[in-house]
């Protein structure tokens, strides 16, 4: 989200993300999607676009989902909070393997049992775009 009243390129650009505690002298923040393009700190540009089931997820596509590595332990996870973390010393849940991982992120999203029903996903397949030369007009 971005302050309120910015409509021009040449006035400062204050984004919620870096100032949460702070109100805009303008009274609030433009949603990320009502935002200008020009303000925009990213730009995706969609490479792919398919249907599959959810448990047809291949082990690249569930590291692609945001999963990490412990190389220490050499488990995957680390997305999701473990039933007995606390607030102050959280404990992450790791897994053999990133689709095992990726399954148990799902169902802490969607619910106990969401894995097995297989629903159909979309997945969309993206790369970030570094230069600003290269956004298309």
């Amino acid at each position: 989200e971005i302050s309120q009243g910015i409509t021009k390129r040449e006035e400062q650009v204050c984004y919620r993300a870096d100032i949460p505690y702070v109100t805009p002298a303008d009274g609030g923040w433009r949603p990320s999607i009502h935002m200008p393009r020009w303000a925009s700190r990213i730009t995706l540009e969609i490479t792919a676009i398919r249907i599959q089931r959810i448990q047809d997820i291949s082990e690249e596509d569930a590291k692609a989902e945001g999963l990490r590595w412990h190389s220490l332990y050499r488990e995957w996870g680390g997305v999701e909070l473990h039933p007995d973390s606390r607030p102050d010393l959280p404990q992450w849940r790791w897994y053999d393997n990133p689709v095992e991982a990726f399954k148990n992120l799902w169902e802490s999203i969607n619910g106990a049992g969401s894995w097995d029903q297989n629903p159909w996903v979309w997945v969309i397949e993206f790369r970030r775009v570094e230069q600003q030369a290269e956004i298309a007009a």
